[in-house]
């Protein structure tokens, strides 16, 4: 019966963790340069930024792909024949440690950001950002 609530658990959450992943949808942006230019950014903070852009995306492509390998390699691990619980729990552990990893880069990026954007041009993001969470049309839960 405990094999058989722990298989039911791994289910679960390896369900809820695809359902979440399915939800990944391009969200619309506003023009960049129009944020830039709101934002009053130098040419060294512009390039400070697209420098942290396109490393946060290469990181972030790379993860995507570990957690899709994870979540494949424990739905094998749960489908095997023979079920070798240490196998699972391995499995389980490593997808939990890849979307640990990720949640800290996603802190990383926003700390890098904080140090690349003066306190009044932060404050101008906090703005633009709770402008666009208040306004439907650009909410992607909203389409």
């Amino acid at each position: 019966m405990t094999r058989q609530v722990l298989v039911g658990l791994v289910v679960v959450a390896t369900a809820g963790a695809a359902f979440a992943a399915g939800r990944e949808r391009p969200r619309p942006r506003r023009d960049r340069a129009a944020i830039r230019q709101e934002l009053g950014l130098s040419a060294d903070q512009e390039s400070q930024l697209r420098s942290l852009r396109q490393d946060t995306r290469k990181a972030a492509i790379q993860r995507r792909a570990d957690l899709r390998l994870a979540r494949l390699g424990l739905r094998e691990a749960l489908q095997a024949p023979s079920l070798d619980e240490g196998a699972v729990h391995a499995k389980a552990k490593q997808l939990a440690d890849l979307r640990s990893a990720q949640f800290q880069a996603n802190v990383e990026t926003r700390l890098l950001l904080r140090k690349v954007l003066t306190p009044e041009q932060q404050e101008k993001l906090r703005t633009l950002r709770a402008e666009r969470k208040a306004d439907p049309l650009t909410r992607p839960d909203r389409q």
